[in-house]
């Protein structure tokens, strides 16, 4: 059974005239009511799902109360999309999953029937924290709107065990996304396998990915598997898009029953994997084409995150820039303004992939460590058709923001997460 609390009439008809006749739905709207029939019947309740959009300090009084006496039961809230700080804190306070509103009635009941037809996520020991998070997101410190969604797709992101889908061109980070999120997450404490779906031989795929045990097939070994290695962290399925479609069946099995059976071994084995996936394709394009199973599109998208390029994040170069270099230990070389507004001016098509490989060139040959706009070096094959522009070209009287490293600031918990948000209840 699944209790909803919520006073909210037209989410709760949605709900009752969708779902009713799948799930048995009971409602309450009223908080101290709903605190009583969740303790009489306390052993029946697959789901609770809270509605934090109303009153949030007599719900999170409730939670504490279902948090403490609940067996087996999944607790799930509805929490604004301008509220992500308050979505972390419920999760610090035993929430299991967090639904951002405003959310439609299927989106929230296809949340609420996954959550029924899926093993139980082990509670973690270590609780993330504030500067946990913080640390993760600094790879997207910025201040463009592509910049402060993905710190918010992330945050939002680690407060769930939700499978992740993350699209985007070539070279827009999606690894980094995706590594963000583990990191922010309750799974940080546990492995993050990655693994280029396209590289692996469709004759190894088992056991690549389920393992296998000596004797299991002509030079089988005793291997883990991806799956194996990856318990209670995450699994990145990069360039998921590539996957043949008769091993589509295969993957997709192993999500909906959390087992797998390693080759030559007749037991099924328990796993617990967070699973994130990535493609520079449109899935719902191959979904509709047959050349992908509709079933794992839907069990792959919990969550979808869209990378934006590098052209439509052209304010964040000087920051990511800097990212590159301090990753490259190269934080002695500096860029002149010129330089930047050069950088800011190209289309790049390979994005930041391309950017760390212009960086690296023009480095490389440059007289000084002081890199004006004559040392950026571009690279004309994947140039071709885009346009590279003149170094000195109007350059100097450009009206893009000069970047003055001094003004720069590591992200803080004011610019990673939407302002009132009520900071000072996070200890």
């Amino acid at each position: 059974m699944i209790l909803v609390v919520s006073s909210n009439s037209l989410l709760v008809n949605q709900l009752r005239s969708y779902a009713a006749h799948r799930v048995e739905l009971h409602f309450e709207s009223n908080v101290s009511t709903a605190r009583t029939t969740f303790t009489r019947g306390v052993s029946q309740w697959a789901v609770v799902l809270i509605d934090f959009t109303e009153d949030h300090e007599a719900r999170k009084k409730l939670l504490r109360r279902i948090v403490h006496i609940r067996r087996n039961t999944t607790i799930i809230g509805i929490v604004p999309e301008n509220k992500v700080l308050l979505g972390f804190e419920l999760a610090l306070r035993g929430m299991d999953q967090i639904i951002v509103a405003p959310a439609s009635v299927q989106q929230i009941t296809g949340e609420l029937f996954r959550t029924l037809t899926t093993i139980p996520i082990p509670k973690r020991e270590a609780p993330i924290n504030r500067q946990q998070i913080l640390a993760a997101i600094q790879p997207f410190r910025g201040f463009s709107e592509g910049a402060r969604y993905l710190r918010h797709a992330i945050v939002q992101a680690s407060m769930t065990h939700l499978p992740v889908l993350i699209t985007g061109e070539t070279g827009v980070g999606k690894q980094v996304v995706a590594r963000a999120i583990h990191e922010s997450s309750l799974q940080s404490q546990y492995p993050f396998i990655d693994i280029n779906v396209a590289a692996v031989a469709e004759t190894l795929f088992e056991a690549e990915f389920f393992g296998s045990v000596p004797g299991a097939f002509t030079g089988a070994i005793r291997r883990e598997g991806y799956f194996k290695s990856a318990h209670q962290g995450t699994l990145f399925l990069d360039e998921i898009g590539e996957l043949r479609f008769g091993l589509q069946t295969k993957l997709l099995k192993v999500i909906e029953s959390g087992e797998i059976r390693p080759v030559g071994q007749d037991k099924l084995t328990p796993v617990d994997v967070r699973i994130i996936s990535a493609t520079n394709q449109t899935l719902e394009t191959h979904v509709r084409a047959g050349s992908f199973r509709r079933d794992l599109w839907y069990r792959l998208t919990g969550m979808e995150i869209q990378v934006p390029p590098l052209r439509d994040r052209w304010e964040d170069i000087p920051a990511i820039t800097r990212i590159i270099l301090h990753r490259k230990r190269m934080n002695h070389i500096t860029l002149r303004p010129d330089a930047f507004r050069l950088l800011q001016h190209y289309n790049w098509p390979g994005n930041v992939r391309e950017l760390a490989s212009v960086l690296e060139r023009s480095i490389a040959r440059a007289q000084s460590n002081t890199l004006t706009a004559r040392d950026i070096i571009f690279d004309r094959r994947l140039s071709r058709g885009v346009g590279i522009p003149e170094p000195m070209k109007s350059l100097e009287q450009d009206p893009l923001i000069d970047p003055d490293p001094a003004q720069e600031s590591p992200v803080t918990t004011d610019d990673a997460l939407p302002p009132n948000t009520g900071v000072s209840q996070l200890e």
